[in-house]
């Protein structure tokens, strides 16, 4: 989204992984609009913030990568004026006493501008072909940061012999920068939403995988999540995607779709999901009402059912299952 209006930024640095772009930067004097990504206006103080309302400048809070922040909206509520406050964020769909503040703040004239960002500016995302072409095989798997439902995936894949099927990346926490993700795959053994028979056949597969899984990198860190140009040829050499959404989606009933899922609409590429329940449905439509566009030939490939289970240990079995049915019906298809 381009802000073309006279920009300065107020916190001491400015995320890369916002949707928002501000071609004409100047000084603070002949700014109009004071920019924020939304951990640094959590962090800016009110006296400042009410300083630069009061001198004329409309605050612009760039939360573009995430969802409705509830220490943002408190941050708010202590200003003295906000009707020049805007606020970019993605929508939170489930209903917690944010929503109440949230509404209590519009009415006193926060300006809100809810998207769904990933979607909407999924074109920021470039896909580089300068690699060397890869192997074909039928899915494309990437993890990311470790958390009990990936490595119940990871794990579940393994029981299956589907790893050796697919570009799958599982890196662990030797192999991940602890500065950008300190979460440890035993970590699994404290989720409640993961039964006790889940937790014994993680165990069990996991003492049977090594370490690193790699897809095309080894390691990973910031810098590899949060880029926007990302390697084709993962896409171009497989037949479908198992998207593994990010926490904020999976482990809440939010619609909250992120690159992950982005990316494969970008490529044209059939996908599968693990994320809130009903998010296919939703997405379908979103797509439909926004851009008047039908993904179905993405999304309704193969049996969808799982998108209906409420249970996120369950719609992960479930995405597994229809995996591997899948691959096994291209193994006997000789492809």
């Amino acid at each position: 989204m381009i802000i073309n209006k006279k920009t300065f930024f107020g916190g001491k640095t400015y995320s890369s992984l916002g949707f928002l772009r501000f071609p004409n930067e100047t000084t603070l004097i002949d700014a109009e609009v004071v920019a924020y990504d939304f951990h640094e206006f959590v962090l800016t103080s009110h006296k400042k913030i009410d300083n630069l309302i009061r001198n004329g400048k409309s605050i612009y809070i760039d939360g573009t990568w995430e969802k409705l922040e509830p220490a943002v909206l408190e941050k708010i509520d202590g200003l003295l004026e906000i009707n020049s406050v805007h606020y970019f964020y993605c929508p939170k769909t489930s209903e917690d006493h944010s929503q109440v503040l949230l509404s209590k703040l519009i009415q006193r004239g926060l300006v809100c501008v809810p998207k769904q960002y990933f979607i909407n500016y999924a074109n920021y995302y470039i896909p580089a072909v300068n690699s060397a072409p890869m192997p074909r095989k039928s899915y494309l798997c990437l993890t990311g940061k470790v958390n009990p439902t990936r490595t119940f995936l990871i794990a579940l894949l393994s029981e299956y012999k589907l790893l050796q099927h697919g570009h799958v990346s599982y890196f662990g926490e030797n192999h991940t920068d602890p500065n950008f993700d300190p979460h440890k795959i035993d970590e699994f053994n404290d989720a409640d939403y993961l039964s006790r028979e889940a937790k014994r056949r993680i165990r069990k597969e996991l003492k049977q995988i090594k370490l690193p899984i790699i897809a095309d990198v080894n390691k990973f860190d910031g810098t590899i999540s949060h880029t926007k140009v990302f390697n084709a040829w993962l896409y171009f050499a497989v037949d479908f995607v198992i998207v593994v959404e990010t926490f904020g989606c999976t482990n809440s009933e939010d619609f909250f779709p992120t690159e992950k899922t982005s990316k494969c609409i970008l490529m044209n590429k059939k996908f599968i999901p693990i994320a809130s329940k009903g998010f296919l449905r939703k997405l379908k439509s979103y797509y439909m009402t926004e851009f008047n566009k039908d993904i179905s030939h993405l999304t309704d490939w193969c049996d969808t059912s799982f998108d209906n289970e409420s249970s996120l240990e369950e719609r992960v079995k479930r995405v597994v299952e229809v995996s591997h049915n899948e691959i096994n019906k291209r193994i006997a298809q000789g492809k």
